[in-house]
């Protein structure tokens, strides 16, 4: 089930990309993908962490999830700095809203937010 959540949102988040490049070029379009991949990537360390193995308590769930949920943004900070020190991006508004478009976009297919 995460794994399809997981699918259909990088497909999603794929075909925005070549509808942008198609649109607006190539610059916008690596900003949008950039962004949006950072977070997914963070949501794929939270589920793998979430998923791996079976906690034997409840106190070892609890445990799970606030590694998997603060190890999840320490990937997301961690890629934003080697972003922007490693990759020139064009367009940071893009950037930005693409991440923000992504983290709305897994609420949406995890119906948390309707």
């Amino acid at each position: 089930m995460i794994v399809r959540k997981l699918l259909l949102e990088t497909s999603i988040i794929f075909f925005i990309f070549l509808v942008f490049w198609v649109l607006f070029g190539q610059n916008i379009a690596s900003s949008f993908l950039i962004g949006a991949l950072i977070h997914v990537l963070g949501m794929l360390y939270s589920s793998v962490i979430m998923l791996g193995s079976k906690a034997i308590s409840v106190k070892g769930e609890v445990s799970k999830f606030y590694l998997a949920e603060f190890g999840k943004w320490g990937v997301v900070v961690t890629l934003f700095v080697l972003t922007f020190v490693f990759i020139d991006i064009q367009n940071p508004l893009v950037f930005f809203l693409a991440f923000a478009f992504a983290a709305l976009l897994t609420m949406i297919t995890n119906k948390k937010f309707l």
